[in-house]
């Protein structure tokens, strides 16, 4: 016996001009507060097994992580907060959600 799909019409909305998009904020709040979280995993068993190289640098410190690959090809990137290899998921819990919770209790 034959599935067949059932064609779903999908409707398009008309494109907001920057007037008609939300903002999202309140009116106690007049800008926008977004940061920008990063945390780098350790290399796993499959990878060390294998001894592959780490090609991540996380700089918890200056909020830095750089990316090295042996063919030349290099990036330094920067974020509002790093948690390197050895952060806990507890470390990351306190340290960026607990602050929001308290902030709109």
């Amino acid at each position: 016996m034959e599935h067949k799909r059932a064609k779903r019409s999908r409707k398009r909305l008309p494109k907001r001009s920057k007037s008609e998009t939300p903002s999202h904020t309140s009116d106690a709040h007049s800008t926008e507060n977004v940061q920008v979280v990063v945390r780098c995993r350790p290399l796993n068993k499959k990878e060390m097994k294998t001894k592959m190289n780490c090609v991540v640098k996380c700089d918890e410190e200056s909020g830095t992580i750089d990316v090295d690959n042996t063919s030349n090809f290099s990036k330094h990137y920067f974020f509002d907060t790093v948690y390197g290899p050895t952060a806990s998921q507890r470390d990351i819990y306190h340290g960026t959600v607990t602050p929001i919770v308290e902030e709109v209790l």
